[in-house]
């Protein structure tokens, strides 16, 4: 009867801490690997060399090309697009705060003309929450 009493606590434990974790967690930018599949999941305000707007949509499919660390204290990652929604266009970085979490941790984000995304993330932000969840 004890051991049942034991394991029936474990499992309210388990299951209660499982359900304070969300399912849908941003991947900090520390966690970011060659190869990973990730989803964009919020939309990225841009502007092309014209002032255009150029709008990357939540929910685009990526994958993570490089990581590469500067000579500056940065990290530059790259994306390749799994469907291109804006072929040719280019665009100048701009500064983009991400919205999961409290942090001011601002990346600069440029726009490649094969829908490839850079991100420079500085050193002391690679512990914050980035744009992307799991694919």
């Amino acid at each position: 009867m004890k051991m049942t009493v034991f394991f029936f606590g474990v499992f309210i434990f388990c299951a209660g801490a499982f359900a304070q974790t969300p399912l849908s967690s941003h991947l900090d930018w520390n966690v970011l690997s060659p190869s990973d599949d990730v989803t964009l999941d919020q939309a990225l305000l841009l502007r092309d060399s014209r002032g255009a707007n150029v709008v990357v949509e939540s929910g685009s499919a990526y994958r993570v090309r490089e990581v590469i660390g500067l000579e500056i204290p940065a990290v530059l990652y790259t994306f390749e697009a799994e469907k291109c929604a804006h072929p040719g266009v280019t665009t100048e970085m701009e500064l983009i705060l991400p919205e999961e979490g409290t942090s001011q941790a601002e990346v600069g984000v440029t726009y490649g003309p094969n829908c490839d995304l850079s991100i420079y993330v500085e050193t002391k932000d690679l512990l914050t929450p980035s744009f992307f969840l799991q694919k």
